[in-house]
């Protein structure tokens, strides 16, 4: 499969296109390359048209050499982000750009392995919704992927462990949730590391807890115990392991002063839920390549290259 850049470049005013060729140059092809890049310019000015144009470049410089492009795109709201997609989807109508959670990327990528049209991934992440893990039971779709990932090992099927899992849903609602998600592709390799990274120990605690609940309807958890802090452990150990399935080759970052407080090394006023955010989003950030999880070496470099978006002070 072949890419050129060029169609997309032709669409810029020259002075996008003269930042486009720095940037990319600076992030890619310099002999001692940056790791990240901040355009700060005027509201208007096109800094989503230069956003388009580097990750035209990047895909016409890694295609052939990595075997899946994967591009992110972090902006401050679901609603930017399906308003910005369009204007940055240069992978065609052929490849729908995934505007999804974190936690969800089992999925996702599950559907993309068996697609041989897909080797590129615009992927649009929030930290409100991808990176943010302050509601701990998080959504029925991540609860019954969840349990359908680890349902082999539990051994139990009664309705103390659907009492653990569904949360506030309806428990008809929720032998839906599971139905459909036993019928969607999941990545196999995502399936076995969350395993892998979901101890025996901690299986029995699901198994305890749902035991618990077969027995009372309304049991008294020890904290330990308690659904809400099961799901919310699972949901953290998911979202570490989906960052390194992503496997970024090029991070966007758009309106980056509405959120740099994720970038913070040792920011002791962060709330715990946003310190958990701050872990997962230097991960992403961080990334520097699979570690057992995919075979094959991912891109020639050691961590993804970030653009960074933001209004001129």
């Amino acid at each position: 499969m072949t890419y050129r850049a060029e169609e997309h470049l032709e669409l810029l005013k020259p002075f996008q296109r003269a930042t486009v060729e720095y940037v990319f140059r600076r992030l890619f092809t310099d002999v001692a390359p940056t790791r990240q890049f901040l355009v700060a310019d005027e509201v208007g000015l096109g800094k989503t048209m230069v956003a388009r144009g580097v990750i035209a470049k990047a895909i016409e410089e890694l295609m052939g050499k990595v075997d899946r492009i994967d591009v992110v795109y972090i902006c401050s709201s679901q609603a930017i982000a399906e308003q910005n997609l369009k204007s940055l989807n240069v992978i065609g109508s052929a490849t729908k750009p995934l505007n999804t959670r974190l936690t969800l990327l089992p999925l996702e990528i599950g559907q993309a392995e068996g697609t041989a049209s897909r080797p590129i991934n615009l992927i649009s992440l929030t930290p409100g919704t991808a990176l943010d893990l302050k509601s701990s039971l998080g959504t029925s779709k991540e609860r019954a992927l969840i349990y359908e990932m680890l349902r082999p090992r539990l051994g139990i099927r009664h309705r103390g462990v659907r009492r653990v899992f569904r949360g506030r849903v309806a428990d008809a609602n929720w032998i839906g949730w599971t139905d459909w998600i036993r019928s969607q592709p999941i990545s196999p390799d995502i399936a076995k590391a969350f395993n892998a990274a979901v101890g025996d120990d901690f299986v029995r605690r699901i198994q305890e807890a749902s035991e618990l609940a077969r027995a009372n309807k309304s049991p008294d958890y020890p904290p330990e115990l308690r659904p809400s802090a099961i799901i919310g452990e699972l949901r953290r150990v998911l979202a570490r392991i989906c960052v390194d399935a992503l496997s970024p080759d090029l991070i966007i970052l758009d309106e980056f002063q509405r959120f740099s407080e994720l970038l913070h090394e040792h920011d002791e006023e962060l709330s715990p839920e946003k310190a958990a955010a701050a872990e997962l989003a230097r991960a992403l950030f961080s990334y520097s390549g699979p570690d057992g999880l995919c075979t094959a070496v991912r891109k020639p470099s050691s961590e993804a290259p970030a653009l960074v978006l933001a209004r001129a002070a």
